[in-house]
């Protein structure tokens, strides 16, 4: 079974920038404390997060190098 109670943390700088804070908040994260210059925030992770956790792709051990990748990224 997922766990069901995992969160994010963000660290933001404090400003008096309440506009900023109301974005957080629309996105969903929670203030959780203020320690001089910086702001603690946490959100629970999303679904689609979760199901991730507990459903890991599974991987191969093959070890591909840089060069192997640059192939892909040359369109």
């Amino acid at each position: 079974m997922p766990p069901t109670d995992l969160w994010e943390h963000k660290i933001v700088p404090f400003t008096d920038d309440e506009t900023r804070f109301n974005q957080l908040g629309r996105e969903g994260w929670e203030l959780v404390t203020v320690s001089g210059s910086m702001a603690y925030f946490k959100r629970r992770l999303s679904g689609r997060l979760l199901a991730a956790l507990a459903h890991p792709i599974p991987t191969t051990g093959i070890a591909i190098d840089d060069s192997d990748l640059d192939k892909f990224s040359r369109g």
